[in-house]
């Protein structure tokens, strides 16, 4: 019994805590099928970028959305979990420095995609269209570093290895037709 509280209520003080949730999820590359709306979404999920101070969790996921088996769009959606909102701003809210080339994304903010979890930490989305070509840069670049506007204040990331690992398989297993 003493084992199962272990387990249970250690990742729930961690998770509390706002430890970076990227110990507990495992990146995902995958796809979900609509045969209603004959609409397939490619994803990849839970690709956290590293954190010096372990606050915040960041990921840096993408979406390629088919309808009727054409390509209709390309996302990256940000999701920011931590236990203060960031609320991020409508307009250019993402920032890119793509080997030191900037490239600013806009979107709507996260206004309509804010929740709080379990244990109070809250999480936001944000989504900002993108291009193929600008995906492939991503994951052919050197070093990428990025920030998130917020109404309060910005956080900043670089990414790692794993991050543009996690690119180029998107942008293999999901290209252009």
């Amino acid at each position: 019994m003493k084992q199962l509280a272990l387990i249970v209520f250690i990742p729930l003080i961690l998770v509390i805590n706002s430890c970076t949730l990227s110990h507990f999820l495992k990146t995902e590359l995958g796809t979900e099928v609509d045969k209603f709306e004959n609409r397939k979404t490619n994803y990849l999920h839970f690709n956290f970028l590293p954190s010096k101070y372990g606050v915040a969790s960041i990921a840096f996921d993408l979406q390629r959305i088919d309808v009727d088996d054409r390509i209709m769009s390309y996302s990256i959606i940000i999701r920011y979990v931590h236990a203060d909102w960031l609320f991020i701003e409508q307009g250019e809210s993402l920032v890119l420095l793509i080997d030191g080339r900037r490239i600013g994304f806009t979107s709507e903010g996260s206004s309509n995609h804010r929740e709080v979890l379990s244990g109070g930490s809250v999480l936001e989305e944000a989504q900002y269209a993108v291009d193929y070509s600008t995906l492939q840069m991503l994951a052919h670049a050197s070093r990428i570093e990025m920030k998130i506007v917020g109404d309060r204040y910005y956080v900043t990331r670089e990414f790692e290895k794993s991050n543009f690992d996690n690119l180029r398989n998107f942008i293999t297993r999901f290209p252009t037709k």
